[in-house]
């Protein structure tokens, strides 16, 4: 299971396995599971409601499994991958070095960030008529940052919501619930209740930030998507996780 979207993810999967090959899976042990699952399904161009589907489970399990928030069987795990054509395999290895989590080489960048892309196709297809423009580490990486995405993050001015609403009632918009910890029913208004965080088209996390007007962005071309960015400069300044992130980059290559 190697390749940009999944290399490095099963680093130190097998620590504390011994105790949860009769048992269950949980912790960190879960959330590593999940993170390669998640990159294994992406790689295979699964949404996950159709490996739900394929796997016999539903949605709701497939997205908590991928978050790392509920206990595993190994037997259920397997099967999830062997549905993606994988299976999962458990070697020793040293624990990884915590500065590189989430970073990327050169080579490792340009190919997850036209996967990426290439993958979430169909939100970029909904969205074309809807000014917007990208945030977070996705931002970053379009800009040369090193690192992987993990979710979408689009700022939507104030004036556009009731149209990213109507954009956004044409895919699958599982809402987040605080109160339950969870992705639920399709529930697209931007002005519903709840925060702005949702499940997109059954692929992959979107939040949304609602501003009285977009900013200033640069545009960057991957494949045949243009992409309206905020600039590095300005993330670095009011992006915690993406200027942790551009520290590591530079302590690493230091």
């Amino acid at each position: 299971m190697g390749g940009g979207m999944s290399e490095g993810l099963s680093e130190g999967l097998s620590e504390g396995l011994s105790g949860g090959l009769s048992g269950g899976m949980s912790g960190e042990l879960a959330r590593r599971v999940g993170l390669l699952l998640q990159a294994t399904r992406i790689k295979a161009r699964r949404s996950q409601e159709r490996l739900a589907v394929e796997a016999g489970t539903s949605q709701q399990w497939i997205s908590r499994v991928e978050r790392g928030t509920t206990d595993l069987r190994l037997g259920r795990i397997e099967a999830l991958f062997a549905v993606l054509g994988t299976r999962l395999v458990v070697e020793t290895a040293p624990r990884p070095d915590p500065r590189l989590k989430d970073l990327l080489t050169a080579t490792e960048a340009a190919a997850e960030l036209a996967a990426f892309v290439d993958y979430t196709g169909i939100i970029w297809k909904r969205l074309a008529d809807v000014p917007h423009v990208v945030s977070g580490r996705l931002s970053a990486l379009a800009q040369g940052l090193p690192v992987r995405p993990t979710r979408l993050d689009l700022l939507i001015a104030e004036s556009d919501t009731d149209r990213a609403s109507r954009a956004f009632a044409t895919l699958s918009m599982a809402r987040w619930d605080d109160r339950l910890q969870e992705y639920l029913d399709h529930r697209p208004d931007i002005a519903g209740p709840g925060p702005l965080r949702w499940f997109a088209g059954g692929l992959v996390e979107m939040r949304v930030q609602v501003v009285p007007c977009l900013p200033a962005a640069l545009t960057v071309t991957v494949g045949d998507r243009r992409l309206m960015l905020v600039p590095l400069a300005v993330l670095l300044d009011s992006d915690p996780d993406v200027a942790d992130l551009q520290a590591r980059v530079r302590h690493v290559g230091g």
